[in-house]
């Protein structure tokens, strides 16, 4: 069975940094989502659009990433739905 853990992470720090920790423990393949508009450097003014954009719902345009190889697909993130290819019961996550 062919895992992926899929995260999004402004900064790349501890998100990036724990889920190579589960990357390292479950074998894994670790893809991170790109948006295809950076987000800006300025901490403070991410997380005033963030909260703009989870307020109107809004979830901006990211890069296509390739799961078709998978047979379950971890993530904690509001882009990508997390399945074990039959989109039925058996939905994994990890926290």
């Amino acid at each position: 069975m062919k895992d992926l853990i899929v995260v999004f992470s402004y900064s790349h720090g501890n998100t990036i940094h724990i889920a190579k920790m589960i990357q390292k423990k479950t074998g894994a393949d670790l893809k991170v989502i790109e948006t295809i508009q950076p987000y800006s450097d300025d901490y403070d003014e991410v997380v005033d659009l963030g909260l703009k954009e989870v307020k109107k719902g809004y979830e901006p345009p990211i890069k296509e990433i390739s799961i078709e190889d998978y047979d379950r697909i971890f993530s904690r993130n509001t882009y990508m739905v997390v399945y074990d290819g039959s989109c039925d019961e058996d939905i994994y996550s990890y926290a």
